[in-house]
């Protein structure tokens, strides 16, 4: 009886154990999806910023914009 109480036990913490490995996983996961959006948002910005720069230049100096 104590052999089986002990088995739950272990099982039982085994199993917690897992789903806080798990739980942490996907917690890395997220923050690294998040990581790779702002990146993503950082250059589309980067890149709007000097194809304004560019068109605003180009217009000042009078020159066409292809």
């Amino acid at each position: 009886m104590a052999i089986a109480i002990v088995a739950v036990i272990v099982i039982a913490i085994f199993i917690t154990v897992v789903v806080i490995v798990v739980a942490i996983a996907i917690a890395i996961a997220v923050v690294i999806v998040i990581v790779i959006v702002i990146d993503i948002v950082i250059v589309i910005v980067v890149i709007a910023i000097v194809c304004l720069l560019y068109t605003t230049h180009a217009a000042h100096e009078g020159l066409g914009v292809d």
